[in-house]
């Protein structure tokens, strides 16, 4: 309230001294509306632009994070396959087994162990980024 009243008192004031002359005056908020609406425009397309491919980006690294938490030892497995493969350069034959082959207890299967470590190890991770951040 004082603010505008001192602000009134300085305008009734000042008011006397300001002499009327002819001319035109140039209106300064024509060039604050052009700098706004230039403002509303960069916050509208490209941000918004941005914003969009950064979150389709993001939602991607969700999935795939999401997805190597389900089966950690996929951790170890990508990369070690990706450079056996790439020695390698096909020189053999990759078989797999159908998902309609029946259960055989003589299958190799994965130890536990690794998994059950990969999965500790990850769980710390994202335990230590929740509360960093």
């Amino acid at each position: 309230i004082q603010l505008f009243m001192l602000a009134g008192l300085a305008f009734i004031i000042a008011k006397a001294m300001v002499v009327p002359h002819s001319a035109t005056i140039l209106d300064f908020d024509y060039f604050y509306r052009m700098g706004g609406r230039g403002l509303l425009w960069v916050c509208t397309v490209p941000m918004n632009n941005f914003r969009t491919k950064s979150q389709v980006r993001l939602s991607r690294a969700v999935y795939i994070i999401a997805r190597l938490a389900r089966n950690p030892i996929s951790i170890l497995e990508i990369p070690t396959a990706y450079i056996y493969l790439r020695i390698t350069r096909g020189l053999r034959y990759v078989g797999g087994f159908s998902s309609g082959e029946t259960y055989d207890e003589n299958l190799y299967r994965r130890p536990i162990g690794v998994g059950v470590l990969m999965a500790i190890i990850l769980l710390f991770a994202f335990a230590l980024i929740y509360f960093i951040f």
